[in-house]
């Protein structure tokens, strides 16, 4: 499912490179949004928005649930995509930390307009430090959540096709 998390997301830098206004936070959440919630239903899960009116938010910006005769029985995946504040980005991360989905997926951002290359990328990996920080100050040993934190990488603002996804899966995938 990782996998198919972060081919979605590498077809949205197509859109976010065409579109990167800092003020289009919203319609980035959306089009994210509508294309998970797409991939869900073809995997034959129940998906839940507020982005697109599809049955309101059920605590995430979006989520996956299985269901068998009324009965919930997991939710695969729980996303919070966060473009705003880096404490906005820890307060949605909460909520993923208190889910007990499969897969928990955080979308954030690490732009920066005034440094050198690579600064965005630097920052992204000491806040997803921080985020597994939280996972492991919280997460009972007998967790089998899985997160992908998927960051917005740009160290020159708004100039258009400069910027990209880097993933990180936590636990690490094994090779």
């Amino acid at each position: 499912m990782i996998g198919l998390i972060q081919t979605t997301l590498k077809d949205f830098e197509v859109y976010a490179r065409k579109n990167l206004d800092p003020d289009k936070s919203r319609e980035w959440t959306k089009k994210i949004t509508h294309l998970l919630y797409d991939k869900g239903i073809k995997c034959n899960f129940e998906a839940y928005s507020k982005y697109l009116g599809h049955g309101g938010e059920w605590v995430f910006d979006l989520c996956w649930v299985e269901r068998c005769n009324g009965i919930t029985k997991s939710l695969p995946l729980a996303m919070e995509c966060e473009w705003n504040s880096w404490q906005e980005v820890k307060d949605d991360f909460e909520k993923l930390l208190w889910s007990r989905a499969e897969l928990c997926v955080m979308i954030f951002e690490s732009r920066d307009r005034r440094r050198q290359a690579g600064f965005a990328k630097e920052k992204a990996n000491e806040r997803i430090d921080n985020l597994i920080y939280r996972i492991r100050a919280f997460s009972a040993p007998e967790s089998d959540t899985n997160y992908l934190f998927c960051v917005w990488c740009d160290d020159k603002g708004n100039d258009k096709g400069k910027g990209e996804f880097v993933f990180l899966p936590y636990p690490a995938e094994e090779n």
